[in-house]
């Protein structure tokens, strides 16, 4: 019997020095009926839904299903919408729609896909880069901010204003299955208009801590700060104009 991880093939080096397999491998051991009965196939990281779909279709039509039993039943997540993490396109969402834990914490699965925007231009050596992981933590504390104080439900986005955070890494992270846990500190409101937020979020693989980030911010409601954005905005390019009037008269009088 052998345990075969499959990942995505963008994965390549990690799937090559570190014993995973990649997913256009598993198409052809499948089309070749190079797979013994009792072999056990297992998803890794950067396969999307339809290729998932795809394989687990091949598989039965081969008559491998019992390999794929697994397939479906171990990190099975739905990814989070837009709504949750603020990102337009699915393939950027890099986390699982978060629940809460016995003690009040929250986990989302880590969900990469290989058509990612941070992995677009840049995958080297065998882990995950660290900017994937600090993406995945900004999505969940934004997430989780969602659901449970500026109500996701009905459609209106939260402002999320970042006012410090600080990462540290642990260890490396590879592309097999990891979560993101989030453990709210602190929640005030200073003003009636906003919230602020204090929190530790943990990227775990196999109950090891990977990286860990703290991080203060503060959620407004869009329609209470897009006018002050606006106007922070015009200042801005008002005195971008100014610092820049002296050298534009001395080159017009030349």
């Amino acid at each position: 019997m052998s345990v075969w991880i499959v990942t995505a093939d963008v994965f390549a080096d990690f799937s090559d020095a570190c014993g995973t397999v990649r997913a256009s491998d598993v198409r052809a051991m499948l089309q070749s009926s190079r797979i013994a009965k009792t072999d056990i196939f297992l998803p890794g990281q950067g396969l999307s839904e339809a290729e998932r779909t795809e394989l687990e279709a091949l598989a039965a039509h081969q008559g491998y299903r019992d390999p794929f039993r697994f397939w479906r039943g171990l990190g099975t997540h739905q990814r989070a919408p837009h709504a949750l993490t603020h990102k337009h396109r699915p393939e950027n969402s890099l986390i699982s729609v978060p629940e809460i834990r016995a003690d009040g914490s929250y986990r989302s699965a880590l969900l990469i896909s290989a058509g990612n925007e941070i992995l677009s231009d840049h995958i080297t050596g065998q882990h995950l880069q660290g900017m994937v992981l600090i993406e995945a933590c900004r999505q969940m504390f934004i997430a989780v901010s969602e659901l449970c104080h500026m109500d996701a439900e009905a459609g209106r986005r939260t402002y999320v204003v970042f006012n410090k955070m600080s990462v540290s890494f642990q260890a490396f992270a590879f592309p097999i299955p990891a979560f993101v846990d989030y453990r709210e500190l602190t929640v005030t409101s200073p003003r009636p208009d906003r919230l602020a937020v204090t929190a530790e979020l943990d990227v775990v693989q196999n109950d090891a801590k990977t990286a860990t980030v703290q991080v203060d911010y503060t959620l407004f409601h869009p329609e209470r700060i897009r006018r002050k954005e606006i106007d922070k905005g015009v200042a801005a390019v008002n005195a971008y104009a100014r610092a820049h009037a002296p050298v534009s008269a001395e080159l017009a009088a030349e």
